[in-house]
């Protein structure tokens, strides 16, 4: 498996991402005095790229990296890094980066060759395996093919976006499919969604949904994405990571391999002003 499929796949970086003893093993991270966290100076010095690139990482990767405890110091806990002079007694703010968001972004930046060396080191978990634990080739056949299934499942769930709904989805077909007796979920706890043309004509914001979708891709929160198909490609729409604030992905009932972006009532107002439009 090549280091950059952990780049690509969420449901992969989620299976790694409390091996957090592999960062020393790449190379020694330096800590803040909390021997917890690391400054985002720290983080850029461990993975040898500019600040710049930490912070558009988190940027980019916002939700994921808040999971792991990225956040920004403000009150108190500001004060204490202050009175043990670890920062400026100016500074107005400062974000700690924990241990297992430094390997997160570890599994997510693209130049650096240590984030390079550390997910190569991530997914040689064989070579480290004492001789008498690795499997037989011929008898691991089938478990191979098998975890090469599950590994796609995760990388089409990430590249259409889909929300935790449209994963349990993919997941109880998964089973049915290989006659597997998982319990699952029957729903998941998520917002109620309706399409673009519903919401409009709610709001009585005189647009087709087309135009909508026009002005959506403008401020880079829908794109167009492409499949092949037995005719051709196909072309349908995807709401990006921005796009999510404010809706999700459902699997197109037609096909499995297509998103139909629908959207949160609550946030519909605020998402027609940031596009420039106004409701009734």
């Amino acid at each position: 498996m090549k280091s950059d499929s952990l780049v690509e796949s969420k449901t992969l970086r989620e299976a790694h991402v409390d091996r957090t003893e592999i960062l020393d093993k790449v190379k020694k991270l330096e800590l803040l005095p909390d021997d917890v966290n690391a400054s985002m100076e720290l983080t850029a010095e461990y993975f040898e790229v500019g600040k710049e690139a930490i912070n558009s990482c988190i940027k980019e990767n916002r939700i994921e990296l808040e999971s792991d405890g990225v956040r920004v110091l403000i009150g108190d806990e500001l004060k204490s890094l202050k009175d043990l002079g670890v920062i400026s007694k100016n500074t107005a703010s400062f974000t700690v980066v924990p241990r297992r968001a430094i390997l997160r972004i570890g599994m997510l930046l693209r130049d650096s060759e240590v984030a390079r060396a550390l997910r190569d080191r991530l997914l040689d978990v064989e070579s480290e395996r004492p001789k008498a634990e690795q499997p037989k080739a011929n008898s691991n056949s089938e478990l191979l093919h098998f975890q090469k299934e599950t590994h796609m499942l995760g990388v089409v769930a990430d590249m259409l976006r889909l929300p935790d709904s449209g994963r349990l989805k993919l997941l109880g077909d998964f089973n049915e499919q290989h006659g597997l007796v998982i319990p699952l979920p029957a729903y998941v706890d998520e917002e109620i969604t309706e399409s673009a043309s519903a919401l409009l004509e709610k709001h009585e914001v005189g647009i087709s949904a087309m135009a909508f979708n026009q002005l959506l891709m403008h401020h880079n929160l829908l794109e167009k994405m492409e499949r092949l198909g037995t005719s051709g490609s196909k072309k349908f729409k995807s709401l990006t990571d921005t796009g999510q604030r404010y809706g999700k992905n459902l699997i197109n009932p037609k096909n499995a391999r297509e998103t139909q972006p629908h959207y949160y009532a609550r946030t519909f107002p605020e998402l027609l002003s940031v596009i420039g439009l106004t409701s009734n």
